[in-house]
């Protein structure tokens, strides 16, 4: 988002960030070329990267300081891009608890998230949640030897009548839509939970929107549209929607954990953070 402001020869584009008027930044010319992406979503990323004034000089200082934001180590909107997804899994996707294995705090429990939270009296459960993700790029993460994916393999296997390729490409997956598919809503219920169980904590159903702030974008067959609403922009052409919907019940207080409205530094490939309120959860162990 640029504004126009008086100059010698009429008019001079002023970069924006964070609502404030910039001439330099690390991160300004990388902005600059990912206003002109054709990806899904990203100029609109971009556009509240720019204008989201509720990340304070304060939260911008440790995001530029040694251990924060991670280094941008190329010019170009690219190196941005991975510098975002580094920062999201490293600070964001780290596990809540205990029995995590993990000293430090995801950022949106450090203080300097708290005023994000909302309260609990002001989310009703009558309020469906809505979450969206590639099943392409779940079924290559949970498959991808690094988890333990026994019970998944078994079911995807069973369904389809045979044993799963070492490499899960488009076609693979398109086959596993197939099957579970066909056989009903129930076998969708069951690969939805199995392939959280199995990713566990490092995926926790982010950003989960209020489901009537895209619900005219979810009554056909094509669901492009609320894909880009809430920010899928790793949602390539030809990948399977996989949508969580779920009382916000089973999410937030009533589990124990918060509900927050994120900013934009903290929402990474979410365009729209202002307009639902994201209520991460890490869903529990064997719901479907």
């Amino acid at each position: 988002m640029e504004k126009p402001v008086g100059g010698t020869d009429g008019v001079v584009a002023l970069s924006y960030l964070f609502d404030r008027p910039r001439n330099d930044h690390p991160w300004l010319d990388a902005l600059s070329e990912l206003d002109r992406s054709p990806a899904i979503g990203e100029p609109q990323v971009t556009a509240n990267w720019r204008m989201d004034h509720r990340v304070e000089p304060s939260r911008e200082d440790v995001l530029l300081a040694p251990g924060g934001f991670p280094k941008i180590t190329n010019p170009g909107g690219e190196s941005f891009r991975q510098a975002r997804r580094n920062y999201f899994e490293q600070f964001l996707c780290r596990p809540v608890g205990t029995d995590s294995g993990s000293s430090e705090l995801p950022a949106y429990l450090t203080d300097a998230n708290l005023g994000n939270r909302i309260p609990a009296e002001r989310i009703s459960p009558n309020h469906d949640l809505l979450h969206l993700a590639s099943l392409n790029t779940l079924l290559r993460r949970a498959l991808s030897g690094r988890y333990d994916a026994a019970d998944l393999e078994l079911e995807i296997e069973s369904g389809m009548g045979r044993s799963l390729p070492t490499t899960i490409d488009a076609a693979t997956v398109d086959r596993i839509a197939a099957s579970v598919r066909s056989a009903g809503e129930e076998s969708v219920r069951r690969l939805a939970g199995l392939i959280s169980d199995t990713l566990g904590p490092t995926e926790p159903h982010w950003w989960a929107a209020f489901a009537y702030e895209v619900e005219a974008h979810i009554q056909g067959e094509d669901w492009t549209e609320a894909a880009v609403r809430l920010g899928l922009g790793h949602l390539k052409p030809g990948d399977w929607l996989l949508a969580w919907r779920y009382s916000s019940r089973d999410a937030g207080p009533s589990t124990g954990l918060p509900s927050w409205r994120p900013r934009i530094t903290a929402s990474i490939f979410h365009p729209l953070p202002a307009m639902a309120m994201g209520l991460p959860c890490r869903w529990p162990q064997g719901a479907p």
